[in-house]
């Protein structure tokens, strides 16, 4: 992710290792919904005839008025962008850090593995 997409006023969905969703642009209410590393929803990616959407499930009964929030799980291994979630288990940061331990032992991107030789 670029730096230019990072901080306030970024609604970037990454749907896989080459697809980003910008609900800037196009989206619904749903892009307000605001990270929390003990949220209350969780996503999915799901393909209906063809089109890819981006689903939010209640992982349990959301009081009425009650802020709506899921973990953003952020994947950068240049730049940590603070969590504000205030919750007693916050990691501080919005970044996925399992992840990005993860994709620091992989050495070429996805879409490098699968590109021809000419």
């Amino acid at each position: 992710v670029l730096n230019s997409m990072q901080g306030a006023g970024t609604y970037m969905f990454r749907i896989d290792d080459e697809r980003v969703i910008d609900a800037t642009r196009a989206g619904s209410i749903a892009h307000l919904i605001n990270h929390s590393c003990e949220p209350n929803c969780y996503s999915r990616v799901i393909s209906v005839l063809g089109d890819e959407h981006i689903i939010i499930f209640a992982k349990r009964d959301i009081d009425p008025w009650e802020e709506l929030t899921y973990d953003y799980r952020f994947v950068s291994n240049e730049q940590r962008l603070p969590c504000y979630c205030g919750f007693p288990k916050c990691r501080g940061v919005v970044n996925d850090v399992e992840a990005e331990v993860q994709s620091t032992k992989i050495r070429v991107t996805r879409s490098e593995l699968f590109q021809q030789k000419d």
